[in-house]
Formats: structure tokens, sequence, C-alpha cells
């Protein structure tokens, strides 16, 4: 009847990207890995990436990606393993379209 809390502990960011403040920085293939690893030990109901830069933070840009294609499929593939879905925080088309890009070809669920 009430709605529900879902965690995700700081988001996945890239280095001084949107919310790097928050602790979640990341780059490279490995500590995306840790990073999913570690929100999934702490008991995390969800995955969140910050796909493109954020209004909030200086220095990034709303409409870039923070995050390779690539990159963005390591954390899926790696929330999937663990059994965690993943939501992206995309302001700008082009994050949209690697977010849903990502989803679509790791998920069997996922439309293209």
């Amino acid at each position: 009847m009430y709605p529900a809390v879902v965690a995700a502990g700081p988001p996945i960011t890239s280095v001084g990207g949107h919310c790097a403040n928050m602790g979640g920085e990341a780059a490279g293939a490995d500590q995306l890995r840790a990073a999913v690893r570690e929100r999934a030990e702490r008991g995390v109901d969800v995955i969140k990436i910050m796909t493109s830069g954020g209004f909030a933070t200086t220095g990034t840009q709303v409409m870039l990606c923070q995050f390779t294609l690539e990159e963005v499929r390591v954390v899926v593939g790696e929330a999937h393993a663990a059994g965690l879905p993943v939501t992206a925080h995309a302001h700008g088309l082009p994050a949209v379209h690697m977010a849903w890009r990502s989803a679509s070809m790791v998920s069997s669920t996922a439309r293209s």
C-alpha cells in the first residue's frame, strides 16, 4: 500500500563527473565492475549510473556522455550477473540512446 524505498547507493559516475561528490567515481572496466560489486555487497536494490553530465555539477555537460557504450555495457552486465537492474541518469539524447542501446544488448526483456 505504501511506496517502497529503492536503494541505489552512490551513483556510478566518471572521474569528476556528475555527482562525483557522492563518492561513486570509476574509470575503466575494472573499476566499473568493482563499483557494481561493492554496491551489490552492500545490498542495493538497483545500480544507478550517470550516463550524462548534470546541471548541478560544474564542469559536466548535460548533452555529453560520461562513459563509452562499452563501459555502460560492462556495468549492465556486471549488475545483471548479480541479479540487479540498472537505471541510467541521462539528460541529453546521446546519453539516453546509449542507455537504451546498452540495455537492449544485454537484457532479453529490452526492446530495440
